[in-house]
């Protein structure tokens, strides 16, 4: 194969997760999220079932509600640990450096949504929590979302 056909098949591989910006506003950081892809995995995933979100977002927008058997997943990231839970806190980022991913699961995300997180950010920082949703969201699909099935048999003597 050809190394022009390599990569055109490389690319026809690659989907788009999701469109984000970070940014610092008036009150620390927005974060513009926008994911057809997500909304539908997190719908699938938590049952449909919304909940109003919380008063410190003043934004009201719904989530969609996490069901008591399904743990919020854990998510590999090299600077932050990002979380699906958190949409109680008014914090991006914790002490313990757990980052609050809980957007992700806002209803209407497919068509784009807005969340501000009260705070000082220095630059640095919010190229940190750019670096660790980017990370967070491809490593919550890879771990969490990709095909996987195991056959086993089950044997034993008479």
């Amino acid at each position: 194969m050809s190394e022009k056909k390599e990569k055109e098949s490389e690319k026809k591989k690659k989907i788009t997760l999701a469109h984000i910006m970070v940014s610092r506003c008036d009150i620390g950081v927005e974060i513009y999220a926008k994911s057809k892809v997500i909304e539908e995995f997190i719908k699938k995933t938590y049952g449909g079932d919304t909940m109003a979100g919380t008063a410190i977002w003043n934004t009201g927008h719904r989530l969609y509600k996490k069901p008591n058997a399904v743990q919020h997943p854990t998510i590999e990231a090299t600077r932050h640990t990002p979380t699906l839970g958190g949409a109680e806190r008014n914090e991006l980022v914790d002490g313990s450096e757990m980052l609050n991913m809980s957007f992700l699961r806002i209803v209407g995300l497919s068509e784009g949504v807005k969340v501000k997180f009260r705070g000082l950010y220095r630059e640095t920082d919010i190229a940190g929590i750019a670096q660790s949703i980017n990370e967070g969201i491809k490593n919550l699909f890879k771990e969490y979302n990709t095909p996987t099935c195991y056959e086993i048999e089950v044997t034993t003597e008479k």
